[in-house]
């Protein structure tokens, strides 16, 4: 999550872990990698369990595969842009999205989702991970809203192992259609 840290700093950390961490959340160097086609993204063994350390607790790391990055690495939000995600909740990919944006010099993600309790998740998520002031969470359909003003438009759908993964198939072939 480069709205908390740099990569370097980052891996610094999971290298020397500061004072009071247990010993069971150093990750020597050479048991993670920074990806090639996502300069922003570390990979980890497998069996690298990292759910209760320090740096995932607090937001700097956010645990998420390589294939949810990519939506918002293709979507390559410049300066300036306002983003809608149209499937925001729970927000690992929003966020994501949202320190993009920040990388890139400022911007807003607009984040939609139908379910409230989904919706609050995200507010969390957005809290945890410093991208709270970048973006603006909404609980509604996306498609009662007017698309005119963003400059990208994601929909980055639930992931295949979610129960709304269909829903995310459905809204794909409707975004299509309404953006046409």
């Amino acid at each position: 999550n480069t709205l908390k840290a740099d990569v370097g700093d980052v891996l610094a950390m999971l290298a020397r872990p500061p004072a009071g961490w247990p010993m069971r959340h150093r990750t020597p160097r050479t048991d993670v990698s920074v990806d090639v086609l996502l300069p922003h993204l570390l990979a980890f063994p497998p069996s690298t369990d990292l759910h209760d350390h320090p740096l995932v607790a607090d937001g700097t790391l956010v645990l998420q595969g390589k294939a949810s990055c990519m939506p918002a690495h293709a979507l390559a939000p410049s300066c300036g842009w306002t983003v809608m995600d149209c499937c925001a909740a729970p927000g690992n990919k929003t966020t994501h999205a949202a320190a993009l944006l920040a990388a890139a010099g400022g911007g807003r993600v607009i984040a939609y989702d139908k379910d409230e309790k989904r919706l609050a998740r995200l507010r969390a998520n957005a809290e945890r991970t410093g991208a709270s002031g970048i973006i603006v969470a909404h609980a509604c359909d996306f498609l009662s809203v007017d698309p005119d003003g963003p400059e990208g438009v994601a929909l980055f759908t639930p992931a295949g192992g979610t129960d709304d993964a269909p829903l995310g198939r459905r809204y794909i072939g409707i975004l299509c259609r309404w953006l046409l």
